[in-house]
């Protein structure tokens, strides 16, 4: 030991142990030796000695001290220099490495490669092109830039800072291949999505005869992924794969097998990977059963592989099987089993049944492994927690998601976020609100999807808020007066201008009824997107504006602004609207011009306008060219739609019967418009019989609307008890529409008990509506109530101004 000898050693002793202490980084033995020499040897740390001191200290990270003796020592090495420059950048501190350069010219210090490679390194991750390119301006003089490594040292840098023509130019100054260049030179292109260049790289090197290395066969197969990533899919034997990527990948393994790196780990994980994103998985599972024994990096690989490509089901399997033959550790594994069992939750299913028993069974399968997290302690971590919580949130259970987020140790943006989304998805706006409110106590700045998130829980909230009747026009005030404050926020914070923020502002203001903001604040927007487009047209639909939404589409068209199947399906319903053939038929051949006729719910909208524009010819022989598969649902309500649109009950009721032949179950759409041409036709009991069928038959839940129509149905009737005795089992809040219309009912059938159950319930809605109050005084007075009318006019004289 040397804290027993207590007399100095010799010089080369001395270096010696500072070397080895050095290699090892382990400051403490380097520190011990220092000492030894200041106390025994009484000698000045400069010459041989410093040098070897200041490269030890560099090697250990003490940065500090290894300049601080650097300057004090005199020491005019370049290998003392470079060591603390090569420090500065391996520690994380490269703009320590660009001060220091000045000072080892000032001393009159010549760098050599080693020096270029490490102030080279330090320009990218200082991202300082300038000096880069000063550098290897001097660089080149010295005629340093033929050396491998600084070479790929300077490819490196312009691929990170530069251009890849800089980078492409030093590449293309060698005069040997070097196979680190051309790995370097494979990275760069990569790293710029540059995949055929890459590809024809490596291609390249077979042809001059280059050694092959794994980490060139990584970069290789990361341009697989990206041409994989970029690849229309094609089907063969049920598999959506890409064969053009594929086929380059199994050749890359080819040559790998033939190097003898099949069994290289870091191969593997990127070999599964590249199989995964070709959609090829018997192959990547091929790739994983040759490893053999756990690796827990490519059996992660393997997890996020099935994740990626939809495959929650293998997911869960091996993630089942790591489990049982290998106990682990690892928060990640976690996260991606959970982020599985959402996609099991997530998976759509043609039927309702199916689509319940998924998130059972993902929530089932979600339990255990929260159990197995929980074991150790792993519920607590963010990332595992936040998994959990898109999980719980996706299979419908939102007190389990409220429970996993605050038991989080360290909420950050995703998990607020996470718990936010949860509450909007599933319409809880108030609890999103306040959790808003309290995040922004907890994050000083809240980005802007959580804003975004803010303006969907305010129209969530504004659908849900029955509204008050203002110039004609139901305004959410609640919800509007949330929404204004949260777009004052926004433009406080400079995010009023974003994309996705714009977005929301005018899908809260269209739901908040506030049509003339929806107007202004889109007149702002220098460069809508096609979302934008969509939230304007909306809102002019909804509003019956529908002659604004027709000028408004020509406006798209002007400035060649790019459509989706929503914008197609808005201007029709603005056209049904409008009536115009015209206009119909010109989307009609703008929608097969854009590939967009293919789309199920694109179809059944045109189908529907034609009815609607009068011509029952085009939407017959649009649903007559439909093949058995295409008739779903969507394309019969929208057939029926079409002739109800006309005033053709009978032709509306007559395709309904059709429907039932087809064996296509009815939806609630279905049975809105078959009620509604009821009403039209004046088939009242058939349509109350409709209405029953709907419930006993079909076992649909009726909503505010069915209701609406069978309030009607059974008022025209005169079946007004049959109304009451229907009101008292409801459990949902009726809007103020639908009792006005049982006002009217009530006198046509003269029918004064269940005005009075009218009346009130509308003035308890909108006190200030003054509709309630003239039917109200017109049903008393032909029932010769003239007492009642008096009190009537004075509650109206107080309430409406």
């Amino acid at each position: 030991m040397l804290s027993d000898i207590e007399k100095p050693l010799a010089v080369t002793t001395y270096r010696t142990l500072i070397y080895k202490s050095g290699r090892r980084k382990s400051i403490s033995l380097v520190r011990k030796v220092e000492a030894h020499i200041l106390l025994y040897a009484q000698t000045e740390l400069d010459g041989e000695l410093g040098i070897t001191l200041v490269v030890a200290l560099a090697k250990c990270g003490e940065i500090k001290d290894a300049r601080e003796l650097l300057v004090k020592s005199h020491c005019n090495d370049v290998i003392a220099w470079t060591a603390v420059l090569t420090a500065c950048v391996e520690y994380g501190q490269p703009a320590e490495a660009l001060k220091l350069w000045p000072h080892m010219e000032d001393d009159g210090i010549e760098p050599n490669t080693y020096s270029f490679v490490a102030l080279f390194k330090a320009c990218a991750m200082s991202e300082d092109l300038d000096l880069g390119r000063n550098l290897h301006s001097r660089a080149h003089k010295k005629e340093l830039v033929s050396d491998t490594f600084v070479r790929s040292a300077l490819i490196d840098m312009y691929r990170k800072v530069g251009t890849i023509s800089e980078a492409e130019e030093v590449f293309n100054e060698q005069f040997d291949y070097d196979p680190v260049t051309w790995t370097t030179m494979i990275a760069a292109y990569v790293e710029h999505g540059m995949v055929e260049k890459a590809l024809h790289a490596y291609r390249q090197m077979f042809v001059e005869g280059i050694d092959v290395d794994p980490l060139t066969y990584f970069n290789a197969l990361q341009a697989c992924i990206l041409l994989a990533e970029k690849e229309e899919p094609i089907e063969v034997n049920g598999q959506y794969i890409k064969s053009m990527a594929l086929d380059i990948g199994r050749a890359i393994h080819a040559d790998s097998r033939r190097d003898g790196y099949e069994h290289n780990r870091f191969l593997s994980a990127t070999l599964l990977s590249m199989y995964a994103k070709c959609g090829a998985f018997a192959e990547a599972e091929a790739v994983l059963s040759a490893i053999g024994e756990y690796d827990l990096a490519v059996w992660r690989t393997m997890l996020s592989a099935y994740i990626d490509g939809g495959n929650e089901e293998n997911a869960l399997r091996l993630y089942s099987h790591m489990e049982r033959t290998e106990k682990h550790s690892d928060p990640l594994l976690y996260t991606l089993a959970f982020e599985a069992c959402t996609l099991l939750a997530e998976k759509e299913d043609s039927s309702l049944s199916g689509m319940v028993d998924r998130k059972i069974a993902a929530l089932e399968i979600g339990n255990t492994i929260a159990e197995d997290a929980g074991t150790g302690s792993f519920l607590a971590d963010t990332s595992v927690g936040t998994a959990l919580i898109t999980m719980y949130a996706n299979c419908g259970v939102l007190g389990q998601a409220e429970a996993s987020f605050c038991a989080l140790l360290h909420r950050n943006t995703t998990s607020w976020t996470a718990m936010m989304s949860a509450y909007v998805e599933w319409e809880e706006a108030e609890k999103a609100l306040r959790l808003y409110s309290l995040m922004k106590h907890e994050l000083s700045c809240p980005d802007e999807f959580i804003l975004a998130l803010a303006f969907g829980a305010c129209a969530t909230l504004a659908e849900k808020e029955t509204g008050c009747l203002l110039e004609g026009r139901f305004i959410k005030r609640k919800a509007l007066e949330i929404g204004r404050a949260l777009h004052a926020e926004a433009k406080l914070r400079c995010l009023a201008s974003q994309d996705i923020i714009e977005t929301a502002i005018l899908s809260m203001y269209r739901k908040c009824g506030a049509i003339e903001e929806v107007s202004e604040f889109f007149s702002g927007i220098s460069h809508p997107v096609v979302a934008q487009w969509n939230e304007i047209l909306s809102a002019y639909v909804e509003y019956d504006q529908a002659a604004k939404a027709v000028d408004l589409y020509g406006q798209i068209q002007e400035n060649k602004a790019l459509r989706d199947s929503t914008t197609f399906i808005i201007g029709l319903q603005a056209c049904q609207k409008f009536r115009s053939l015209e206009f119909c038929k010109q989307l009609h051949f703008e929608i097969v011009s854009s590939g967009y006729d293919q789309i199920p719910r694109v179809l059944a909208s045109l189908l529907h306008t034609y009815g609607s524009c009068g011509s029952i010819a085009d939407a017959q022989a649009i649903f007559e060219k439909m093949n058995e598969q295409e008739c779903g649902v969507v394309q019969w309500n929208a057939y029926i739609s079409a002739h109800a649109a006309i005033g053709n009950s009978n032709g509306a009721l007559n395709a309904f019967e059709g429907m039932k032949l087809a064996h296509i179950p009815p939806n609630e759409e279905t049975f809105l418009t078959v009620m509604s041409a009821c009403i039209e036709a004046g088939f009242l009991t058939k349509g109350i019989q409709y209405f029953e069928s709907m419930i006993s038959e079909y076992n649909l839940s009726p909503n505010l609307q069915h209701y609406a129509i069978i309030f009607e149905l059974l008022g025209r009737a005169g079946q007004l008890e049959r109304i009451k005795k229907m009101i008292e089992t409801l459990k949902i809040q009726i809007p103020v529409t639908i009792w006005l219309n049982l006002l009217a009912s009530c006198q046509t059938q003269r029918n004064v008990e269940l005005a009075k159950l009218a009346f009130k319930s509308a003035v308890e809605i909108q006190p200030e509506l003054s509709d309630s109050y003239i039917l109200m005084e017109s049903i008393y007075a032909e029932a010769g109530m003239e007492e009642c009318v008096i009190e009537v006019q004075k509650l109206r004289r107080k309430h409406c101004k």
